[in-house]
């Protein structure tokens, strides 16, 4: 069956760490439906006309206004566009429906909840399951997959932990009879009921198959959750409470206790969680303890935390080194010699910019060296110097 219109297409969307796959895996082995590891083959075309969120080589958004001009000068708008931007992925939906011989197409991509707005623009008769997931559990798996011992990392889920959830309430409240909102712990405490209510929702017969998912994982799948769901044939209960084992030290529990406060007990509430409750599990580090370790906004900051990416920490370092703010050698800026109000007032703001943060960045190297790899690494790194020193005499 080919769309025009997303009928044959589900869209699962959530944050990552949230069950997702677990939902995917058991929803393929429906008869009907086909799916692959994760797409993400909407979020380029769909982004090309967002003025934010587009990080490229070239000037992005520059692209946006040429190709916006390229449509008026063509005597089209941007309706046309988004047309042909259905067509094609319609064209790619449709031909892994004929590959696999199935009849609808199941996209899980978790980041969709960047575009979930505009997916529903576009394919308006598509399905949408919304799977929400206890938010510390969520961070817990962020943390133990991904982050590990390198908690500066964690910038680099900004948007899954912060802005994920906010979206997904926001199009269960405007869309309620175009989605379907599930719990990962109802999902795996009753799975038969909750696949029986999601396949009534897609219009689907439900099949006892979708229950055992154990023979339907793929080894060519590169996305997705590769640790805990396939460690079973079926739903286990293990995972529900193992996040609460997870935040063993201060610095973890000052990260759960920031995030859930970041959430808010309204919206912990719209996911369907008891904020209180899950507050309650979290051992506060105290107001001492607190300040000896790297804050959630110092961590979640694009600016100021320097933790957005390792470049731009090194290159806080070299300046804090270097001990001058405004560095006149490197051609740095374009302020003249004749305006030297203007360029001491930029010294000022970048002098008064590196004492605010001196303090974060002594706590981020202190907390570093303490780490268990920089331990277990010292003696390699010890040697290396010597080496190096022998060779250099």
């Amino acid at each position: 069956m080919k769309s025009s219109n997303g009928e044959n297409l589900i869209f699962i969307i959530s944050q990552p760490r949230a069950g997702s796959t677990l939902l995917q895996l058991m929803l393929s082995g429906h008869p009907d439906i086909a799916t692959t590891s994760e797409p993400w083959i909407a979020l380029h075309p769909v982004f090309s006309l967002m003025k934010e969120g587009i990080d490229t080589v070239y000037n992005s958004k520059l692209a946006r206004l040429a190709l916006i001009d390229f449509l008026k000068q063509s005597g089209v708008d941007e309706s046309f566009y988004k047309r042909q931007v259905t067509s094609f992925l319609l064209s790619l939906y449709n031909r892994s429906i004929a590959h696999q011989k199935k009849k609808i197409f199941l996209d899980k991509t978790p980041r969709y909840y960047h575009i979930i707005n505009e997916l529903i623009e576009i394919f308006p008769n598509a399905k949408f399951i919304i799977i929400f997931r206890n938010p510390l559990a969520v961070l817990n798996s962020i943390l133990t997959s991904w982050v590990k011992n390198d908690i500066l990392r964690l910038s680099g889920n900004r948007d899954d932990l912060m802005i994920a959830p906010q979206k997904m309430i926001d199009f269960i409240k405007c869309y309620p009879d175009k989605s379907y909102h599930v719990k990962y712990e109802d999902l795996v405490m009753q799975p038969e009921s909750v696949l029986k209510e999601i396949c009534s929702y897609l219009g689907i017969p439900y099949s006892n198959q979708m229950l055992d998912y154990g023979k339907r994982r793929n080894s060519e799948w590169k996305f997705g959750d590769a640790f805990g769901v396939h460690n079973a044939s079926r739903p286990t209960l293990n995972s529900l409470d193992k996040w609460k084992k997870g935040f063993t030290t201060p610095q973890e529990r000052l990260i759960a206790i920031s995030y859930l406060r970041a959430l808010g007990p309204e919206l912990i509430k719209k996911m369907g969680y008891n904020y209180s409750e899950i507050e309650s599990s979290i051992d506060v580090p105290s107001e001492k303890v607190e300040g000896n370790l790297i804050s959630w906004a110092t961590i979640m900051s694009d600016i100021g935390g320097f933790s957005k990416t390792k470049e731009v920490r090194n290159v806080v370092h070299r300046i804090l080194s270097d001990g001058r703010p405004w560095n006149q050698n490197q051609g740095t800026s374009d302020i003249t010699g004749e305006d030297d109000e203007l360029r001491e007032m930029v010294n000022l703001v970048a002098k008064k910019f590196m004492d605010s943060r001196t303090e974060e960045l002594k706590k981020e190297r202190d907390w570093m060296l303490n780490t268990l790899s920089w331990r277990l690494t010292m003696p390699l790194r010890m040697i290396g110097k010597y080496l190096k020193f022998y060779k250099n005499t």
